[in-house]
C-alpha cells in the first residue's frame, strides 16, 4: 500500500496525474467530450440524473447521530462491484442494493436481539455467518469428497463467501479501531470530524483516511518507461513506482453527509462545499467513459488495458434513450489491482477535463447551462445513466475481485 500523502495534500493527491507516467498511451478525447455534451443522451437526462440524492433511506431516525452513523456505514461498505453478477444471481440485487439491504437490516434489528447492531462493539464482533444470514446468501459450495466416490460435501467458498468475508473484515477492523479510539460508533467519529474540520474538505478527508483502514483507497503501481538523455544515444528502460490515491469511499461519505444536511437550518455541524471535489471513481464511471469514447485505451501499454472492451456503437450510445426494455448483461472483464487503479485514476482526470471543456464550449442559448455543471454532477450523471438506460445497463463494466474499496 502507498504511504499517506503529505498532510494538507490529500485532495491534491487524488487529482495528481501519476497514471499518465505509468501509461501515457491512455488518452482523453476532447472531441468525444464535445460530442457527448451536446448529444441527446446527455442533454435529455442530465438534470434528472445529476440531482438524484446520493443516499436515500426510507427510515425515520431517532437522532442526528443515528442517521449519520447509518450513512457512514453505508459509505464504508460501498463496495462489492467485483461480485455484481453472483450477487444479482443469488439475490436479484446488485452490489449497492445488497449493501443497502444489509445496513438497513442491521439498523432495524440486532442479529442476536440484543444491543445496538451498529455500535463499534457490534461491528467488531459480527461474523461471516451473521452477514451471510442478513444478506440471505449461501456461502457454501459443493465439492466432491476426497475419498468417497459420488459423495459431495459443502464447504465455505466461492464468490459469495469472498464478498461476505470482505464485508465482515471491514466491519470488524473498523469496530476495533473505533473502540481503541474511544468512540461508541462510526457516526460519532464522523460527526466529531465534521466539527473539527470547520467546513474544510481537505481536513475531513485526511482525518477519515488516516483513522479508518477501510477508507485507505490507495496503492503503489509498478511500471516501466523510457527516459531520453541528451548525452546518450539510447533511451534506457526504467522501472518506477507511482503512488495512486482514489479515496472513493471517503469522498462518498463526505459528500453524502454534506448533501443530506446542507439544507438543514440551522446547520447541525459545519457543512463543507463539496462542489469541487474529485469524482468518486469506481468501476462504473471509468467503464462508461471508455464506452462513450472519452477515455481512449487503443494505445494503452499497461497490462491488457488496450483490449479491455470491444468497440461500441458510439452513435447509438449518444442518441436519446429508447423505450425501456431488458437486455442481457455483458460479462465483466477482470482487471488486476494495478490496472484498475490506473483506469480509475484516469477517470478522475477525464471528469475534470469534461468540466474544463464544457466551460469553453460555444453553445446555443438553450444549452448554455452545460457550462455550469460541476465535477460531482458529472459523476452523478455517469453513475446514474449507466443504470438508467437498458443499452447502458447491458454494457460491460470491468471487475476487480478481492477489493473492499469499490
Amino acid at each position: 500500500m502507498a504511504a499517506f500523502p503529505a498532510s494538507g495534500h490529500f485532495l491534491q493527491s487524488v487529482r495528481e496525474k501519476t497514471w499518465q507516467t505509468i501509461d501515457p498511451g491512455i488518452s482523453i478525447d476532447k472531441e468525444a467530450i464535445r460530442r457527448l455534451l451536446v448529444s441527446p443522451a446527455f442533454t435529455t437526462t442530465f438534470h434528472r440524473l445529476s440531482s438524484v440524492p446520493i443516499v436515500s433511506l426510507p427510515l425515520n431516525f431517532a437522532s442526528l447521530a443515528a442517521e449519520v452513523n447509518v450513512i457512514s456505514i453505508l459509505s464504508l461498505l460501498n463496495f462489492g462491484s467485483g461480485y455484481r453478477i453472483p450477487l444479482r444471481d443469488a439475490t436479484g440485487r446488485g452490489a449497492w442494493d445488497n449493501i443497502r439491504y444489509l445496513v438497513l437490516a442491521l439498523y432495524l434489528g440486532s442479529p442476536d436481539g440484543q444491543g445496538d447492531p451498529l455500535s463499534a462493539k457490534a461491528l467488531k464482533e459480527i461474523d461471516v455467518a451473521q452477514v451471510a444470514s442478513l444478506l440471505n446468501v449461501n456461502i457454501h459450495v459443493e465439492k466432491a469428497h476426497p475419498s468417497l466416490h459420488g459423495v459431495t460435501v459443502g464447504e465455505m467458498g466461492g464468490p459469495l463467501h469472498e464478498i461476505v468475508q470482505l464485508i465482515t473484515t471491514t466491519l470488524n477492523e473498523t469496530g476495533d479501531v473505533l473502540i481503541q479510539q474511544g468512540y461508541p460508533d462510526l457516526g460519532s467519529f464522523v460527526l466529531e470530524t465534521f466539527n473539527h474540520a470547520r467546513g474544510s474538505v481537505e481536513v475531513l478527508l485526511e482525518r477519515l483516511v488516516r483513522a479508518i483502514p477501510g477508507l485507505r483507497d490507495m496503492d503503489v503501481v509498478d511500471g516501466k518507461g523510457t527516459i531520453v538523455l541528451p548525452s546518450l544515444r539510447y533511451a534506457p528502460r526504467l522501472t518506477f513506482h507511482s503512488e495512486i490515491y482514489i479515496f472513493k469511499k471517503a469522498l462518498f461519505l463526505i459528500r453524502s453527509v454534506s448533501k443530506r444536511f446542507a439544507s438543514t437550518s440551522p446547520a447541525p455541524f459545519p457543512i463543507p462545499d463539496t462542489e469541487n471535489i474529485p469524482i468518486m471513481s469506481d468501476n462504473v464511471i471509468p467503464s462508461m467513459l471508455v464506452h462513450l469514447g472519452v477515455l481512449d485505451l487503443a494505445h494503452a501499454k499497461f497490462g491488457a488495458l488496450h483490449s479491455l472492451f470491444a468497440p461500441t456503437n458510439a452513435d447509438s450510445l449518444l442518441s436519446a434513450p429508447l423505450a425501456d426494455g431488458t437486455l442481457a448483461v455483458s460479462p465483466s472483464p477482470s482487471l488486476s489491482a494495478a490496472e484498475a487503479y490506473i483506469l480509475r485514476a484516469a477517470a478522475i482526470t477525464a471528469c475534470d477535463e469534461i468540466v474544463a471543456v464544457a466551460r469553453e464550449m460555444e453553445l446555443a442559448e438553450e444549452l448554455k447551462w452545460i457550462r455550469t455543471f460541476s465535477v460531482p454532477q458529472i459523476d452523478m450523471w455517469l453513475w446514474g445513466v449507466a443504470k438508467d438506460r437498458p443499452d447502458y445497463r447491458s454494457l460491460p463494466r470491468f471487475a476487480q475481485i478481492g477489493t473492499a474499496f469499490y
